[in-house]
């Protein structure tokens, strides 16, 4: 499952990656974004990971949570860096 493996290709030419993930997903373990952060770091990967506590799968349903506007906020600062403003 190599090809398939996210974690399995990462190297340094890997696009700029944002992770958002609730730390109470229980539909993607939260260990695979701390695992995928520590790849792309080791291999020089620009990326953030946005980490949201108390936070489930689909955390983003809530727009008017403040914790839900501060990580759509950190998205939009994220995509204007490696995208340009438009």
């Amino acid at each position: 499952f190599t090809p398939y493996c996210p974690l399995q290709n990462v190297a340094a030419d890997f696009p700029p990656t944002l992770l958002l993930h609730g730390e109470n997903d229980t539909d993607v373990p939260y260990e695979q974004s701390v695992l995928m952060a520590a790849e792309f770091a080791k291999h020089g990967v620009e990326h953030a990971f946005v980490s949201i506590p108390d936070g489930a799968h689909g955390f983003d349903w809530a727009m008017d949570k403040p914790l839900v506007k501060d990580a759509f906020q950190d998205v939009l600062k994220f995509l204007n860096k490696h995208m340009g403003a438009s």
